[in-house]
Parts: structure tokens; C-alpha cells; sequence
């Protein structure tokens, strides 16, 4: 299993590219980690001023939901 804790380290700085795919990238990995830790990022994510991010980020804290249960 990868370390989850450096994933978050290399998936962070990529949430604030100023490239959208890229943002969208980073989001839908942390949705596929399962990792509860990735909420807070994900909650900033839905506020992003692209309407494309901030669906990706909702799309993402629904699957991180539906691993949880």
C-alpha cells in the first residue's frame, strides 16, 4: 500500500495550479485514496472559482463517503 502521507505531499501543490486539469487531476485523486484526511482538502476544492473544479470536488467527497460506509 503507498504511503498515503506523501501522496498528500505531492497531491497538494498541485490543488492550487493555476491549470484546472490539473487541479481536477489532484481532486480525483484524493477522492480514489479513501483517506478520510483528504475531507478539508476536498471541502476547499468545492469552493475553487472554476465550476468544473468545484464539481470534481464534490464528485470526490461523494466517493470518499461511499468508501467510508
Amino acid at each position: 500500500m503507498p504511503d498515503l502521507t506523501l501522496i498528500f505531499q505531492e497531491v497538494f501543490p498541485l490543488l492550487v495550479s493555476s491549470d484546472r486539469e490539473v487541479r481536477m487531476m489532484a481532486i480525483a485523486a484524493l477522492g480514489r485514496s479513501g483517506d478520510g484526511r483528504a475531507v478539508e482538502l476536498l471541502f476547499r476544492a468545492c469552493m475553487d472559482e472554476d465550476d468544473l473544479v468545484k464539481h470534481a470536488a464534490y464528485e470526490a467527497l461523494a466517493a470518499l463517503a461511499a468508501k467510508s460506509r
